[in-house]
C-alpha cells in the first residue's frame, strides 16, 4: 500500500482543505485508486435518518481524468447516483436511474431496447455516450451504442455510478463523445452472505434475485442468480404491438489480495433469453421488412483486473477483457400480394436475417505516479480487437473488424492550494476510421475552502459505427409459387431489395466543447451542496442517413427475373426497392447510407443542488437549459429529394425539422427521500422533459411529467436476517408517449420484498 499512502499525502498536502486526518483521506482514496469504487458495507442503504455528520467529505470519483479526486477538482462537471438513490427511485432497470442525472434523456423504443443520451440527438442506440462498467467499455461496435437489456448487471449489484457530464474522449476515447457513465458494482467484500430480491406487478411484470458472498483469508467473493420478465408496451394507441421480453442472468465477482502490493479481481457473467420484436407497419398490416418475431439474445463477459504497487509513489494496473453479444433472429416471411409494399402482384418470399454476432477483446494497461508534492500524472495504452459477423447487414464485407490502438495520459498539477490544472489527451488510431486526437486543459480555483470555479475546453470525437461506416444490407427475395426453401428455390434469389449500402466510410463527428462550472457546499452553515455549469459546444459532422440512387431505371431492366435472373453473387447485378416513384424518377432503385451532414452549436446551462432539511430528509434536483444556434447541413444537395411523408416538403426539411426538434429545452428532475419513522421510507421522484424528435426511428413526441412514488418498510426477522417490503407507483399520473407516438407509458405498479443478512 506504499504508493497509496504516498499518493494520498500529496493530495492532503497540497491544499489544507480535507477536515479529517491524513489516515481519513487515505482510506477513501485508496478505495478508489486500489478498488475502482468507494464500496458500503450495507446491501440496503442506510436510513436517511442517520446521525451521521452531513456532507462532511466529498466523495471521490475516478471517471473524469483515471485520476482519484474530489468532485471540485475535476476538469468537468460529475455527477453521482449512490445505492440511496438507486433505492429510492423505484426503478426497474439501470437506464432508468439516468433521469437523475442533469441533462440526459432516457427513451425506450421498445421494454428490450432502451436508449439514453446528454443534452439531446438523441437515436435508438445513444451512440454519443460512453458507458462503462468497472471500468470495461460495454457498448458494442455494431449499432455504436449499447444493449441495455442486455447487460449482465443486476441493478441490485450496482453500488454507485459515475456521469460526467460533457465530453471526455481525452480519458476514455471515441465514444465518449458527449459524455461518460462509470457503472461501479458492489465489492465482493460488501456484498457478504445472503440476499433475496423478488417483484412482480404491471405490466406482468416479474423480477427475481439470488446472490451470495463469501470470504475466506485474502479471497471474496460473490456470485447473482437473476431473471426478469416484462409485457412491455401491451397499451399502444393505434397497434398493440406485444414487446415483451423473458430473460435469465448470472454473474460472478471474486477478489484476491496475492500480497500488500499486488491485488487480483476476477469477474464474469451471462445475460440470455427472448425477446419478442418487430412492428405493425399500419392497424392490423405487418411491417413486411420486421414482421413480429421472438429473438434469441445471449450477452456475456469476462474480465481480469490486477493491480501492482510499484513503490510509494508508482502503481501499475493491468486490464484485459472479452465480451460477445450473440442475436438468432433469421425470419424467412412471405410478404402477401395486398401488402403495400409488394408491388409483384403475386406472393413474395423474403430471406430477412437480422443475426449477427459482435465480439470484443481488449487489453489495457495504465501507470499512475507522485512525480513531485505538486504532480500527480496517470498514463497509459489499450489495445482493442472489433469484430461483427452479420451477412444480412454486411453482405460482401461480412465479417467487419476493426483493430484499435490508443495511449492516453493526465496531468494533474496543483501549483497553488487553491489552483489545480487538469492537462490530458487521447490519441487513437482505428482500421475503419480516421485516427483522432483529443485535447482536453482545465483551470480549477478555490478562493474559499466551499466554493470552486472551473473553466474547460476540450475537444472529443465519435468513430463511425460498423454500420454507419460498413453498411450493405438487402434481402433475398423469391417469386416462385413454391414454399420458401432459402434464397431462392434454385439456389439463387430472384431479386435482391437492397436497404442500405454504404457509399464511402464517414469521417468522424468532431466535438468543441467549452464550460465554465461553479460548485458549492458549506457543511457548517447550510445543509446543501451543488453546482452550475455554463456550456458551450460546437458539432460538426455529425452524420444523417440519406437515400440515393443506387441504380438507373436502364440497371433495373435487367433484373426482371424472365430476362435475366440474379446470378449467386448476391446484391452486385441487381436491386429494387424502388420506393415512392418521386424520390428519382420511375422505377430508379435507391438505398441508404450515412454521411457527414450536420453542423451545429449548442449552449446552455445546468445545475444540480442537494439539500438535507433535517437529518431525516434528502431532496436531489437537476435542470438543464439548452439551446440550439447555427444548424447547417453541409451537403444539402444529398437530400433535396421530395420528402416521404407527403407533405410537399424535400426530404432535406425533413431532416432539418427532426434536427431542430431534437434538443429538448428543459430537462429537470427531482428525487426526495424522508424517513417517516419505524423503518419506513418514503420517496417521489418527478421527471420533466420537453417536446422533442427522437432521431432515425424515433418520433415527434409530446413533453411530460411523470411521478413515481415509492414507500419502503424494513423489518428485523431475527439476529441473522433482515427483510424489506417496498410498493412502488410509476407514472401517477396521464401516460405520455415514450420514443414512439405508439408507445403510451401508462400508470404501473409493483410491489417486492427482499431478504437479506
Amino acid at each position: 500500500m506504499r504508493f497509496c499512502g504516498r499518493a494520498t499525502d500529496v493530495l492532503v498536502s497540497s491544499r489544507q482543505y480535507a477536515r479529517g486526518t491524513v489516515i481519513r483521506w487515505r482510506c477513501l482514496v485508496c478505495t478508489a485508486l486500489f478498488l475502482n469504487q468507494v464500496a458500503f458495507a450495507q446491501d440496503l442503504p442506510s436510513s436517511p435518518g442517520s446521525e451521521a455528520p452531513f456532507f462532511t467529505e466529498l466523495p471521490v470519483i475516478i471517471t473524469a481524468t483515471r485520476l482519484a479526486q474530489r468532485p471540485q477538482d475535476a476538469p468537468a462537471a460529475t455527477f453521482i447516483i449512490d445505492r440511496e438513490m438507486i433505492e429510492a427511485s423505484g426503478a426497474r432497470e439501470i437506464a432508468d436511474l439516468f433521469r437523475l442525472a442533469p441533462g440526459f434523456l432516457v427513451g425506450s423504443e421498445d421494454t428490450y431496447r432502451r436508449t439514453v443520451g446528454y443534452h439531446g440527438f438523441v437515436d435508438e442506440f445513444g451512440r454519443r455516450l460512453q458507458v462503462l462498467v468497472d471500468g470495461r467499455s460495454v457498448y458494442m461496435p455494431f449499432y455504436g451504442g449499447l444493449a441495455w437489456s442486455d447487460l449482465p448487471l443486476a441493478i441490485d449489484d450496482i453500488d454507485r455510478i459515475e456521469v460526467v457530464r460533457g465530453p471526455n474522449s481525452a480519458t476514455h476515447g471515441a465514444n465518449a463523445f458527449n459524455g461518460v457513465v462509470n457503472i461501479i458494482s458492489k465489492h465482493p467484500d460488501a456484498s457478504q452472505g445472503v440476499y433475496m430480491h423478488v417483484a412482480g406487478g404491471d405490466p406482468e411484470y416479474l423480477k427475481g434475485v439470488f446472490r451470495q458472498g463469501l470470504s475466506r483469508g485474502a479471497l471474496a467473493l460473490r456470485y447473482t442468480l437473476g431473471h426478469e420478465q416484462d409485457e412491455g408496451f401491451t397499451d399502444h394507441l393505434l397497434y398493440g404491438d406485444d414487446d415483451a421480453k423473458k430473460l435469465n442472468l448470472a454473474t460472478f465477482d471474486a477478489t484476491y489480495d496475492i500480497s500488500q502490493q499486488n491485488r487480483l479481481r476476477l469477474q464474469a457473467g451471462v445475460k440470455s433469453g427472448d425477446l419478442n420484436v418487430g412492428r405493425l407497419q399500419s392497424p392490423g398490416v405487418i411491417d413486411a421488412d420486421s414482421p413480429p418475431r421472438i429473438a434469441e439474445t445471449e450477452s456475456r463477459f469476462a474480465q481480469v483486473d490486477l493491480e501492482h504497487d510499484i513503490s510509494r509513489d508508482q502503481q501499475l494496473s493491468f486490464l484485459a477483457y472479452a465480451q460477445k453479444l450473440d442475436v438468432e433472429d433469421d425470419y424467412p416471411t412471405i410478404i402477401d400480394p395486398s401488402h403495400p409494399e409488394n408491388p409483384f402482384g403475386t406472393p413474395v418470399l423474403a430471406g430477412f436475417s437480422n443475426t449477427r454476432t459482435e465480439e470484443r477483446y481488449a487489453i489495457e494497461v495504465k501507470h499512475l505516479m507522485v512525480p513531485t508534492e505538486l504532480i500527480r500524472l496517470v498514463w497509459g495504452f489499450e489495445l482493442r480487437s472489433d469484430e461483427v459477423d452479420s451477412p444480412g447487414w454486411f453482405g460482401e464485407n461480412n465479417p467487419v473488424d476493426d483493430q484499435m490502438e490508443r495511449v492516453f495520459a493526465n496531468v494533474e498539477w496543483r501549483p497553488e492550494p487553491s489552483w489545480t490544472v487538469n492537462a490530458g489527451f487521447m490519441y487513437e488510431s482505428h482500421d475503419i476510421a480516421e485516427n483522432d486526437f483529443s485535447p482536453r486543459i482545465a483551470v480549477n480555483f478555490s478562493p474559499t475552502e466551499y466554493h470552486t470555479l472551473r473553466l474547460s475546453a476540450s475537444r472529443s470525437v465519435r468513430t463511425p459505427s460498423m454500420i454507419e461506416a460498413r453498411w450493405d444490407q438487402y434481402f433475398p427475395l423469391d417469386l416462385d409459387q413454391t414454399p420458401f426453401g432459402g434464397p431462392g428455390i434454385d439456389g439463387t434469389a430472384d431479386l435482391i431489395y437492397q436497404l442500405g449500402k454504404s457509399r464511402e466510410v464517414p469521417g468522424n463527428e468532431t466535438l468543441e466543447a467549452y464550460e465554465l462550472g461553479w460548485m458549492f457546499w458549506n457543511p457548517k452553515r447550510w445543509p446543501v451542496r451543488g453546482d452550475v455549469k455554463l456550456f458551450y459546444e460546437r458539432y460538426e459532422g455529425l452524420l444523417q442517413h440519406e437515400d440515393y440512387a443506387l441504380l438507373t431505371r436502364s440497371d433495373l431492366a435487367v433484373c426482371d427475373p424472365s430476362i435475366n435472373p440474379v446470378p449467386a453473387k448476391l446484391g452486385i447485378n441487381c436491386n429494387i426497392n424502388p420506393g415512392p416513384l418521386d424520390y428519382f424518377g420511375p422505377a430508379d432503385s435507391v438505398a441508404e447510407a450515412y454521411t457527414n451532414q450536420v453542423d451545429v452549436d449548442l449552449y446552455g446551462f445546468e445545475s444540480s443542488l442537494e439539500w438535507r432539511p433535517t437529518p431525516k430528509a434528502r431532496l436531489i434536483g437537476a435542470y438543464s437549459f439548452t439551446k440550439m444556434r447555427n444548424r447547417v447541413f453541409t451537403k444539402p444537395d444529398l437530400l433535396s429529394y421530395p420528402a416521404r411523408d407527403g407533405s410537399g416538403g424535400t426530404h432535406l426539411e425533413d431532416h432539418e425539422r427532426t434536427i431542430d426538434d431534437s434538443v429538448p429545452t428543459h430537462i429537470l428532475s427531482l428525487l426526495g427521500i424522508v424517513n417517516l419513522g419505524s423503518d419506513t421510507t418514503l420517496s417521489a421522484m418527478l421527471y420533466h422533459v420537453g417536446e422533442m424528435n427522437y432521431l432515425e426511428e424515433g418520433d415527434d413526441v409530446d413533453g411530460f411529467t411523470r411521478l413515481d412514488l415509492k414507500l419502503a418498510r424494513r423489518f428485523r426477522l431475527s439476529d441473522a436476517w433482515n427483510a424489506e417490503a417496498y410498493g412502488v407507483i410509476q407514472n401517477l399520473g396521464d401516460r405520455y408517449a415514450d420514443f414512439y407516438a405508439t408507445n403510451q407509458f401508462d400508470t404501473r405498479v409493483f410491489v417486492g420484498i427482499k431478504l437479506y443478512q
